[in-house]
């Protein structure tokens, strides 16, 4: 019998699952297909949970929403999109970069909006909103706190290594 037992990996081979976990899942997420076509994953859903092609583009539509809060919008944003908001220098060469996420190019207003109205029926829980977003406005609330530099805290060793990136980013292009 199988499990709904979903594994998700960057590393297929490398699951340090037991093979009869592996054997049971219904599906196995990678990393790498994630980053190709993120919407794309969720049709692998639908034999498993017997969705039809309406319920699956319901799900897309909620996904596709919330993929661009979470990338451009609150203080785990896309390290792309925080390093832009603190004015680094970044090219076009960077921008063609394959986890270059398009935020600048994103209405944010306009996908809080769509959030907040529940894309394909589905509401949406924030349970964090000191980190992440929960309502309209909120976008905006945290570009600002982002310009102000909150995010760069030095206990936080993720925002560190932004720091660096950003400085090494700033200094491109300059002669």
């Amino acid at each position: 019998k199988k499990v709904s037992a979903f594994i998700s990996t960057s590393d297929r081979e490398n699951i340090h699952f037991t093979s009869t976990i592996k054997s049971r899942a219904l599906h196995i997420q990678e990393t790498i297909n994630i980053r190709a076509c993120s919407l794309c994953e969720v049709d692998a859903y639908k034999g498993i949970f017997n969705l039809t092609d309406t319920e699956i583009q319901r799900v897309k539509d909620y996904m596709a929403t919330y993929e661009s809060i979470r990338q451009c919008c609150g203080l785990q944003m896309s390290r792309w999109e925080r390093m832009r908001l603190h004015g680094c220098n970044i090219t076009e060469e960077d921008r063609a970069r394959p986890d270059y996420v398009q935020c600048e190019n994103l209405n944010k207003t306009e996908v809080e909006l769509k959030m907040a109205s529940n894309p394909g029926g589905i509401k949406y829980n924030g349970r964090n909103p000191k980190s992440n977003w929960s309502k309209v406005g909120d976008c905006a609330e945290f570009d600002r706190k982002v310009v102000m530099g909150i995010d760069f805290s030095p206990k936080k060793k993720m925002f560190v290594a932004s720091v660096k990136e950003c400085n090494a980013l700033k200094g491109k292009g300059k002669k």
